[in-house]
């Protein structure tokens, strides 16, 4: 029997030491995150920069491309946004807008929509619990739930309680954006400010040893604890704050428009945040896995292979269930050239490094 190695170049792993040198700058006129998403898609338009298996079809989005969907998208967002509220863009905290979606293309679309309209996107699992949406939504004041059609019917039964927030669904504003007599014509020039909350992201609500209350961290996010043990908690990220993050991390990792980077975690979970924005720093290409992709483990490492995929951010769980997998089909394939994880167990470390061909 032959088992594939899960892991022979050792280069797969970066164990730390590489420290910057300079501090990592932002292009001339970069300050937000929609600003650094349309710096890099004038700079490679011709690039890919999505790509999602739909129904067995593979699509492709070039960067210019992308680009031209989000503007039509968040145009007609904004103007539902300034129908809804009147202080979204006149000085005050933008507004919250829920993302809630399955995995797919226009998740990524509709997170740049929303954060090129100048919303703060707050994103959920597509499995979370009806009870949770509801009461992060309640919880960050949100002005609007956009949802993909599977999203609904769940949508409109979360929010018959919240009075404040209203539900769009995306192929109703897609729709509207390609109608061109509805679109925006001379709307008033929206600025996104390097301090405003670019994203929410909110914690499982599981009991805590934290203290009860957190002082504002200006520089960083606004950290926002509820004393009631077992409520979700939120913190607000600032653009300035997740652009210095994103340039450093992509800048320490090498990466270029020539990698193919996975995109593997749900859109709630900050590390969806970075495998997603470091793609958009550099000009990388996003490889989006379904829900069906991501939740076959042993198909994988042929899935990495096939859609050439070069930078994988994992948990070491899914790294040791990979290393266990006696298939040929196992292991992660040689056109991976970096796995990132936030935590790394020292024995899966040596493991990975270490596997060889196994006769």
């Amino acid at each position: 029997m032959t088992s594939t190695t899960l892991l022979s170049n050792t280069d797969y792993i970066l164990l730390g030491g590489k420290d910057l040198q300079h501090a990592c700058l932002a292009p001339d006129g970069v300050q937000t995150l929609p600003e650094l998403f349309a710096y890099t898609a004038r700079k490679h338009p011709q690039r890919p920069a999505l790509s999602c298996s739909l129904d067995g079809v593979l699509c492709t989005l070039s960067y210019s491309d992308l680009a031209a969907r989000v503007r039509q998208i968040s145009d007609v967002l904004r103007e539902r946004l300034d129908q809804k509220t009147t202080t979204a863009f006149s000085g005050g905290d933008p507004p919250v807008v829920g993302i809630w979606f399955e995995r797919s293309t226009d998740l990524t679309v509709a997170v740049l929509a929303a954060t090129t309209a100048g919303s703060t996107w707050l994103p959920f699992d597509p499995d979370a619990p009806v009870d949770r949406v509801k009461a992060c939504l309640d919880d960050s004041k949100a002005t609007l739930l956009l949802c993909d059609d599977a999203h609904y019917d769940r949508s409109c039964a979360v929010l018959q309680s919240i009075h404040i927030c209203n539900v769009a669904r995306f192929s109703d504003l897609a729709g509207d954006g390609e109608r061109p007599h509805q679109r925006l014509s001379s709307a008033a020039q929206t600025y996104t400010r390097p301090h405003d909350p670019a994203y929410l992201i909110y914690t499982s609500g599981s009991k805590s040893e934290f203290p009860d209350v957190f002082p504002k961290v200006s520089d960083f996010g606004r950290l926002q604890f509820r004393t009631a043990t077992g409520t979700p908690k939120g913190i607000c990220i600032p653009h300035v704050s997740a652009l210095t993050f994103l340039l450093s991390e992509s800048t320490v990792l090498g990466i270029t428009e020539h990698d193919t980077v996975w995109q593997g975690f749900s859109p709630a979970f900050d590390m969806w945040i970075e495998e997603t924005w470091i793609s958009f720093c550099q000009g990388a290409h996003v490889v989006i896995g379904t829900r069906e992709e991501c939740l076959d483990t042993s198909g994988l490492g042929a899935l990495w292979r096939i859609r050439d995929v070069s930078v994988v951010h994992a948990v070491p769980t899914l790294m040791g269930i990979m290393a266990m997998d006696g298939s040929d089909d196992a292991g992660v394939p040689d056109n991976v050239r970096l796995i990132v994880s936030f935590i790394f167990h020292i024995a899966l470390s040596r493991r990975l490094q270490c596997m060889s061909h196994l006769t």
